[in-house]
């Protein structure tokens, strides 16, 4: 299960709704509305990579799958699941909370912009706000060490630990930083 699951890509890779289910008008505008955010995380590889099966390299195609790697992808496929709709969520719940504020409540620069130049940038906010909250989860964004391959056994559950590490830190500094002020 994933949310580009409703939409089918043309010969360039942009999403149109499927016509092949059945969907309630209700749910067709919704879908509508969300496309400009899943199509951004669809380019960006964000809705269905999830660090284990990057970390186990369970998706690499060209070789034959031995015994340890099967028993491997059925071990991490729970964790990958949950790891996608997590991200999922986030992505479209943040990508919904902007664009009802930039619609509803919009800064000066941002009063003059098209409804689509609103949902371009509340897709781009969604995504990195889901970055900030729930790490890389691609094996390119994790830390060189955790790229090689000792270094992905011994980070395999630590990258996460260091995003968070890295948010915290970051939120105490702009909490200090505006305290100064």
């Amino acid at each position: 299960p994933s949310i580009d699951n409703y939409y089918v890509a043309d010969g360039d890779g942009n999403f149109t709704i499927r016509d092949d289910i059945e969907l309630t008008t209700e749910k067709r505008d919704m879908l509508e509305q969300i496309k400009p955010v899943v199509q951004l995380a669809a380019n960006q590889g964000q809705l269905n990579r999830s660090l284990f099966y990057d970390t186990l390299t369970l998706e690499e195609g060209g070789r034959v799958r031995s015994f340890w790697d099967k028993m491997n992808a059925v071990s991490a496929f729970f964790f990958h699941q949950q790891e996608k709709l997590n991200r999922q969520v986030a992505i479209i719940s943040t990508y919904n909370l902007e664009l009802n504020r930039l619609m509803n409540n919009p800064t000066a620069k941002e009063r003059g912009l098209s409804e689509s130049e609103k949902q371009n940038l509340a897709a781009e906010e969604a995504l990195y706000r889901t970055q900030q909250m729930n790490g890389g989860a691609a094996l390119a964004n994790a830390p060189r060490i955790a790229q090689l391959p000792l270094g992905r056994v011994a980070m395999m559950y630590k990258s996460y630990g260091i995003q968070m590490w890295y948010t915290m830190l970051k939120t105490m500094n702009t909490w200090l930083n505006r305290t100064a002020d």
